[in-house]
């Protein structure tokens, strides 16, 4: 567990102290976005080479990184009314991924359409590239000390020392708990290999999208039966629990709706995304 990685002290301008570090959960976020630049770059170049997929692509990160810290700073309003915790270490005390995939996603939509992309076919590119650096992230959640799990006496439980994550996190010290980062790591290393499977077996417009709402939704939902941080929610399920359900809808929804039950294009039918011309 390595919250921060460097300390290089603080510098003060107009009054305020800021502080100069690097922290682990920030270093592993930045390796995520570049994982998913370059993966995201490398999948689209070679069809949609007049397209700006590196604009659309860091806008809806931008945009993925503001609704994520803003969910993580309301469902902690509680905390923060009480002064247990300010609005500021809210927001930078990691993020509520499910929140910053909603607004993301939504970005993401608009700039298909801005841009003439199929919309089917581009969300299909971009869930072949979620998983893998969503994988990388979890591993800065790890280091970071949020998204943990509730205490266990299984032998892989991990028990966290730092007072850093104790403080912004409220990281429960000393105790073997869940690794709920870990858990996610794997689920979705195993959704990247089939997506990215998926991606060069032509499937239909919105199928990869479908697969990832349906299984990254199901294990997240999951999941957080064993997460020991406070999330929010109603009515016995966490905010991002529901969130999840709402994924699994859509997921199911496109397959049976969209799609008729069948995620791969016909061996003789076109490809909806531009593939044909591209491969010429």
């Amino acid at each position: 567990m390595y919250p921060i990685l460097y300390d290089f002290g603080t510098v003060t301008i107009f009054g305020a102290e800021i502080p100069l570090r690097i922290g682990g959960y920030g270093l592993m976020y930045a390796l995520a976005v570049i994982t998913g630049w370059l993966l995201t770059y490398w999948i689209a170049g070679r069809f949609y080479p007049d397209k700006p997929v590196s604009d659309i692509y860091f806008t809806s990160v931008i945009g993925g990184v503001v609704g994520a810290r803003v969910l993580n700073a309301f469902i902690r309003l509680p905390e923060i009314a009480a002064g247990r915790l300010t609005f500021f270490d809210a927001l930078l005390g990691g993020g509520v991924f499910l929140g910053g995939m909603a607004l993301g996603f939504l970005i993401f939509l608009t700039l298909l359409r801005r841009h003439g992309i199929p919309i089917g076919a581009g969300v299909n590119l971009a869930f072949a590239g979620v998983p893998l650096p969503h994988a990388v992230g979890r591993i800065g959640c790890l280091l970071g000390g949020c998204c943990y799990g509730a205490p266990t006496d299984l032998p892989w439980g991990i028990t966290y020392t730092s007072e850093i994550a104790h403080r912004l996190m409220g990281t429960p010290l000393g105790v073997p708990l869940h690794p709920t980062p870990i858990y996610e790591v794997i689920v979705e290393l195993s959704l990247a290999l089939i997506c990215l499977r998926l991606w060069f077996l032509r499937p239909k417009p919105y199928a990869i999208a479908a697969v990832w709402f349906i299984g990254y939704g199901s294990a997240r939902f999951l999941i957080e039966f064993v997460r020991g941080d406070f999330r929010g929610g109603f009515l016995f399920l966490s905010t991002s629990q529901w969130i999840s359900l709402a994924f699994i809808a859509i997921g199911v929804g496109w397959i049976f709706g969209k799609l008729r039950g069948h995620i791969l294009e016909e061996r003789d039918a076109p490809a909806p995304d531009g593939r044909q011309a591209a491969r010429a």
